[in-house]
């Protein structure tokens, strides 16, 4: 169905307005899933949290984007773009002015979780607004290559705003920066949105598979984000992990069966379309180690101000924002495999190279493996869509992109589980190794203590050698990270080499280029 048997003329709206609104929308969605990095610490010393509620506050927003992203598109085919788009931003600003004025821990992670729901909703159902908007397919296509850009910007820029909002205000302010631009997409969309008509009205959703999808993800983040302070054997984690393999399971039977399944299994039959979900997967699984524990380190480790952590991260922001396009381009002139492998390989470096950090270690040191990180990053995600997109129908395309844009949110979800565990055990083994040094009635307490970054008292101990330890176990810590992060992207690379095409068929190599251009489109 064409956007011209769904939209009369009169019912485009004032096309300027419409971007407008929809870029704002996008943009804020994707900045959420960078800009709250920075004030990990400071909301950990006011919440009074960890590191494994630290981690909740950004897999609670990843989880339910990527759990609600396969079928957000669908929900505006069956509601109407329209109604839910516009429904979907009041909930974002809803859940941002929850996170705004959270006076504990639940009700931040809350907040978060209602603005990823809110978030998987108004991606893709922006790009079909833009459809329905820009029947000209000229326009189109630049008005789409610039959303498609935009999302990059967001997540690049989202550590370096996101210090800049909590040095001079507070972390807060990380949230509240949704609040006045969400009412301005409101009422500009009041205005000028168009109303396509449903496409799918009255087709039914695959909510068996949403709620299996969602209870198995979230299960499996719960055992690997709490094992480490509940202990692996404990009840509330061997009883996550256990459902997480039954709903999966089940998830799994549901979308092999089902009649309206939001997964496109028969994708998975093609090689290349395997190849590329997985290092989709990968590439957010790396990612989330640069922002998360960089942000870290650089405040408890090198002592930087929230302001001067969210500058650090330019050269990986303007190495993305930069190298989006320049891949693109490339991987339309010689197919997606060997981008792809370039990209994955200097993550990987990047990733190495960060695993030799210390408390010692200057900026001048670290800058460039950082833009040599962002350099991979923004050629990998590229090359990623391309690969799978070109074994997509034009009909699939929409399942296709979602796929492959969830399973690099869920590779954020795991990174973020999974190499938060590696630093929390590696932290804990270095401190009982320093902490030997000490008188024995002191060590306990100060292991402890430090494990969850806070100095103890009256231990008889001189603040500079606590400070040293803490300093030692976090540095020890992150370089199990990064060395986890790293090899996962050699992995990713072996697999991106071993499964995917160095081109399709001319058509599929034409759709392969367009997503080229697209870094995170959905």
């Amino acid at each position: 169905m064409t956007a011209e048997s769904v939209t009369s003329t009169g019912e485009r709206g004032n096309q300027a307005a419409t971007v407008v609104t929809l870029f704002i929308a996008v943009f804020l969605a994707m900045l959420d899933l960078s800009v709250v990095n920075v004030a990990l610490p400071a909301i950990g010393s006011d919440l009074g949290t960890g590191l494994s509620g630290l981690q909740w506050v950004i897999d609670s927003y990843t989880l339910a984007f990527a759990g609600l992203l396969l079928i957000g598109g669908l929900l505006g085919d069956r509601f109407g773009q329209r109604k839910s788009f516009m429904g979907s931003m009041v909930l974002f600003v809803a859940g941002a002015a929850l996170c705004t004025f959270a006076p504990s821990l639940p009700v931040l992670l809350i907040g978060r979780a209602v603005q990823g729901l809110a978030a998987a909703v108004l991606v893709p159902g922006s790009l079909s607004l833009i459809v329905h908007a820009f029947p000209d397919a000229g326009a189109r296509a630049k008005v789409i290559g610039a959303w498609s850009s935009l999302n990059g910007v967001a997540v690049a820029a989202g550590p370096v705003l996101g210090g800049w909002l909590v040095g001079t205000v507070g972390w807060p302010a990380v949230f509240a920066v949704n609040l006045p631009l969400g009412v301005i997409a409101l009422v500009l969309g009041a205005r000028a949105l168009p109303r396509p008509l449903p496409s799918l009205a009255g087709q039914r959703l695959d909510v068996p598979g949403l709620v299996l999808g969602l209870v198995w993800s979230t299960a499996l983040a719960f055992a690997l984000i709490e094992g480490g302070s509940l202990g692996w054997t404990s009840p509330a984690v061997l009883g996550a992990g256990a459902l997480a393999v039954v709903a999966f399971a089940a998830f799994i039977t549901v979308e092999q069966r089902g009649e309206h399944r939001m997964l496109p299994v028969r994708l998975f039959r093609s090689g290349t379309f395997s190849g590329a979900i997985v290092v989709a997967f990968v590439v957010g699984f790396a990612l989330s180690s640069l922002f998360f524990f960089l942000s870290l380190w650089f405040q408890q480790v090198q002592g930087y101000s929230e302001v001067a952590t969210g500058f650090a991260f330019v050269p990986a922001a303007l190495a993305m924002v930069v190298g989006s396009p320049l891949a693109g381009r490339l991987i339309g002139k010689a197919g997606p495999r060997w981008p792809m492998l370039g990209g994955l390989t200097l993550s990987a470096a990047g990733l190495f190279l960060l695993a030799t950090l210390d408390a010692d270690s200057s900026y001048a040191w670290t800058w460039w493996m950082l833009a040599l990180f962002g350099l991979g990053v923004s050629a990998s995600i590229p090359a990623t869509n391309s690969a799978a997109l070109s074994q997509v129908s034009t009909e699939r395309s929409g399942a296709g992109s979602a796929t492959v844009e969830s399973a690099q949110q869920f590779g954020l979800v795991f990174g973020i589980a999974v190499l938060g565990t590696v630093q929390a055990s590696g932290v804990t083994r270095k401190l009982q190794e320093e902490a030997a040094a000490l008188p024995e009635r002191v060590r306990e307490r100060v292991v402890d203590a430090l494990a969850h970054q806070k100095l103890p008292d009256g231990t008889g101990v001189a603040t500079s050698t606590l400070e040293r330890i803490s300093s030692l176990a976090f540095s020890h810590g992150l370089h199990l990270a990064f060395l986890a992060a790293a090899a996962t992207a050699v992995f990713g690379a072996v697999v991106g080499v071993c499964t995917v095409r160095a081109r399709g068929t001319v058509a599929q190599d034409e759709r392969g280029a367009a997503a080229g251009a697209e870094p995170e489109a959905v």
